[in-house]
C-alpha cells in the first residue's frame, strides 16, 4: 500500500520534471506530429479509494495490469496535435475488495500535445468508466462511470512508425452506493500509420 502511495504522489513531479528536461534538451520546434492512426499497448497500475455514499467505512484498493489503445492524431501545425483516443484495461485488483475481483477500465478523451521535435507533452480530459467482476461462485459485476483528465508524456520519432507513450489519470467514478477517486499510471509502445 506505501509503495503504491509512494508510487502515485511522484507521478505529478515526474510528469513536470519530464516536461522541463524536454524543453531543456531539445533545440526550436519543428515539425513533429504527422496525422494517423495508431494503436499501442502496454501496462498500467491504478489506486482507487472509494467512499460510501450512506455513511459506510470507506475502502481502497489497487489494481495492475494490460493496457490497449488506440488513437488518431491530427496536426494542427509545427507544433500542436489534437488526438481522440480510446483505452481500455483488464486489471488484477488487492486490497479490500472480495477475494478474485478483477477490474476494467475504459477512457474515451482527448489530447491537446505540444511538440519539441519528436518529443510531446499534452493534457487530456475524458470520460473513464470502471467495471468490478467478482468471479466467486455467485459470480457479480458492478460498475460507474465519471469525470477526469491528466497528462501524457511521449516519444515519436519522425522517421519511425513505433512511439513510446507514458499517460497519468486522476479520475472521479460515481456508483450508486460510493463515490471512487481514481489515480493511474500507464507506460505503453505503440505504431502509428502515417
Amino acid at each position: 500500500m506505501k509503495i503504491s502511495k509512494l508510487f502515485f504522489g511522484y507521478a505529478g513531479g515526474i510528469a513536470i520534471f519530464l516536461s522541463v528536461l524536454l524543453v531543456l534538451i531539445t533545440d526550436n520546434a519543428v515539425a513533429g506530429p504527422l496525422n494517423g492512426f495508431s494503436i499501442n499497448a502496454g501496462g498500467v497500475s491504478n489506486s482507487m479509494s472509494a467512499t460510501l455514499n450512506a455513511g459506510g467505512s470507506p475502502y481502497s484498493y489497487i489494481s495492475s495490469g494490460l493496457s490497449v489503445g488506440l488513437d488518431y492524431q491530427i496536426a494542427m501545425s509545427e507544433n500542436i496535435s489534437l488526438n481522440p483516443f480510446l483505452m481500455s484495461s483488464s486489471e488484477i485488483t488487492s486490497g479490500t475488495l472480495k477475494s478474485g475481483t478483477t477490474a476494467g477500465h475504459g477512457i474515451f478523451g482527448l489530447q491537446l500535445r505540444y511538440w519539441i521535435n519528436d518529443m510531446y507533452i499534452g493534457g487530456h480530459f475524458a470520460s473513464y468508466s470502471e467495471a468490478l467482476v467478482n468471479s466467486a461462485s455467485n459470480p457479480t459485476t458492478t460498475s460507474g462511470t465519471g469525470g477526469g483528465g491528466g497528462v501524457v508524456v511521449g516519444w515519436e520519432p519522425a522517421n519511425s512508425k513505433w512511439y513510446l507513450m507514458g499517460q497519468y489519470d486522476s479520475a472521479n467514478i460515481k456508483y450508486t452506493d460510493a463515490d471512487v477517486k481514481l489515480t493511474g499510471a500507464r507506460i505503453s509502445i505503440g505504431y502509428r500509420w502515417k
